[in-house]
């Protein structure tokens, strides 16, 4: 019996040892899930500040947007009301152009023709030098001929109508 005594002795030792053990191994399990719990702490934290710094970097950007919005606005009225006095303007003039007495056409008083020279002295066989003025071109003008259109109003609204153009294109650049 003493021997089963002993064993039993041993037995208990020996389970006593690792029961001291698995305390001492659980209070570092522990310790490390402490030490794990505040490492996602402060990580959990520093992602609450990415994500609010996030959201208000969203926030100002929402706010020039809103501002471009308006900007953008604002010039399309103003493009808006500079076309619609511009066509205002253009129906004044064209009816102020047509209530003036047109006069005949001038291609009847044409001017005459004038040659244009180019003097170019040349020396001849003897040293003197000659004059062997030709004529280059001639010179003929109508105000006819400098007329784009038969009808100056209609010149300018043409050109009105291209400069309103050129500005909805370039808004629409910007934009």
């Amino acid at each position: 019996k003493d021997r089963e005594i002993g064993e039993a002795a041993a037995k208990t030792a020996d389970l006593e040892a690792a029961i001291a053990e698995a305390k001492a191994s659980g209070e570092g399990a522990a310790e490390n899930l402490k030490q794990e719990l505040q490492n996602a702490d402060a990580a959990l934290d520093t992602a609450h500040g990415e994500r609010d710094a996030a959201k208000a970097a969203l926030a100002s950007k929402e706010e020039e947007i809103k501002a471009a919005e308006g900007r953008t606005e604002a010039a399309q009225e103003r493009v808006a009301e500079l076309e619609k006095a511009i066509r205002t303007l253009v129906k004044e003039t064209s009816l102020f152009e047509t209530s003036t007495p047109k006069q005949p056409p001038l291609e009847a008083k044409k001017l005459e023709a004038k040659p244009l020279t180019s003097p170019a002295m040349s020396p001849n066989a003897d040293g003197d030098t000659e004059d062997n003025t030709k004529p280059v071109a001639t010179e003929a003008t109508s105000k006819a001929d400098e007329e784009d259109t038969p009808e100056p109003s209609l010149a300018i609204s043409r050109s009105l109508e291209e400069r309103i153009e050129a500005l909805k294109q370039g808004e629409s650049t910007s934009a």
